[in-house]
């Protein structure tokens, strides 16, 4: 029993309990054994109490109850309660200390252990107190004039236990928030899926019956040379948004499948020796000719290859999702600059765009499943997306020993980047 503060027995007659207590007599009646309070074998009890009588009054009590094993720890200061308040399963609080009057030494120890019960032990009989300690963190009040061994550890017992049903209904209603919130996401994102898909399969259906139909006509005006030709280029044009949609239909699948890989573990990578500065300039190309109006600046080594060990066709989808991600969001008339470099045993991969930026609250959250940031609008009329792509891209780099992460200013753009391994880093290990 750690107890550095231990009064003389006199000082027991100054004390607020009243009474000095008897001597300790096991063979004395006690109380009945199926009435005892049980408390947990070497329960850690934080004694603060400033007044010698009532400390050795309160040890002498526990001590007593054949049904406690308390290991005490004496303070006399709040400043001390709070250095030790984490260690402890329960703490036995006085409202008046030296350093600490009233209700303030319960907030303060609410705000150091935030998980430990405290049961407060004072000479104020006021119940408007009582009820106020309560309702500021305490689980327990105890008037120190009626308080005899049983049922203070009975209080004890009951503190702790109160305590553990409390913590266990704020993680239980935590976890129904989290499972609302996440139903919630998902109904959102069967809506957009549903319209997202709905949207190019009713393009690529109209325009195929329409081809059909031009290509009818063909056949039938097979005289008029010029007639067919012209219909033969409207049904190319056709033909080629029919392609266009139908990659769109292939990415948003794609994604659907690749969150299911990556939720359950069955996301296939094959890392190998690859050439990041060319792959790079391969998607930068086939990007710049789907957008040939946009205009997109590359800094990339040219005299030097950028070896890392990667997939490469994953690598490519996550600079895709970065890159179409920087023209949707930004104004044709702005430039998109996309870089490499090499950092220590990494390259990293930046994309750099001048759209509307990204609060700090929002730049963890995009990185979460179905997450799209409220009120930033697309600039290029494209379709709204499944808010995957990000969170895809993480799974994708992060099993292949990378990292991402994006650095914005509302207002002056993003820059969102990603790493993998150089190929020698790679082989070292």
């Amino acid at each position: 029993m750690d107890y550095p503060h231990t009064p003389d027995r006199e000082g027991a007659r100054r004390s607020a309990f009243g009474v000095r207590p008897a001597p300790r007599d096991h063979s004395a009646r006690q109380t009945p054994k199926s009435e005892r309070p049980e408390v947990t074998a070497s329960t850690r009890l934080l004694l603060v109490e400033d007044n010698p009588g009532d400390a050795y009054l309160v040890t002498e009590m526990l001590a007593a109850v054949p049904a406690g094993d308390f290991d005490v720890r004496h303070v006399i200061r709040c400043a001390e309660a709070e250095a030790y308040a984490g260690d402890v399963d329960v703490i036995l609080l006085d409202l008046s200390l030296p350093d600490a009057q009233g209700l303030e030494a319960v907030t303060r120890l609410r705000a150091a252990a935030p998980a430990v019960p405290i049961v407060i032990m004072s000479g104020n009989t006021d119940e408007t107190l009582a009820i106020a300690g309560v309702r500021a963190g305490a689980q327990d009040y105890l008037m120190k004039g009626r308080v005899d061994g049983d049922l203070l550890v009975r209080a004890v017992r009951y503190a702790i236990e109160r305590s553990k049903v409390e913590a266990q209904l704020a993680e239980a209603r935590a976890s129904e928030l989290a499972l609302r919130e996440a139903n919630r996401c998902m109904e959102e994102f069967l809506s957009i899926a549903g319209h997202e898909l709905r949207t190019p399969l009713t393009s690529v259906l109209g325009n195929v019956q329409l081809a059909a139909r031009w290509v009818d006509q063909v056949r039938r005006t097979e005289g008029d040379a010029a007639a067919s030709a012209a219909r033969l280029a409207q049904v190319t044009t056709l033909l080629q948004r029919v392609e266009r949609q139908g990659r769109v239909l292939s990415r948003l699948v794609n994604e659907m499948l690749d969150i299911v890989r990556i939720q359950t573990g069955r996301l296939a990578l094959h890392p190998k020796p690859t050439d990041l500065a060319t792959l790079v300039r391969e998607v930068v190309q086939e990007h710049q000719q789907r957008a040939p109006q946009r205009t997109i600046d590359l800094e990339v080594p040219s005299a030097e290859e950028v070896l890392v060990c990667a997939d490469a066709e994953r690598v490519a989808q996550v600079l895709a999702s970065y890159l179409s991600n920087a023209l949707k969001y930004s104004a044709a008339d702005q430039p998109v600059m996309v870089g490499v470099h090499t950092e220590g045993s990494a390259a990293r991969v930046w994309v750099r765009d001048r759209g509307p930026g990204l609060p700090a609250a929002e730049q963890a959250r995009i990185w979460e499943r179905f997450y799209r940031v409220p009120g930033i609008g697309h600039q290029d009329g494209a379709s709204v997306g499944l808010g995957l792509g990000l969170h895809i891209s993480r799974g994708i780099v992060e099993r292949q020993g990378g990292q991402v992460g994006v650095a914005s200013t509302p207002g002056e753009g993003a820059i969102f980047w990603f790493t993998v391994p150089l190929a020698s880093s790679s082989l070292d290990e």
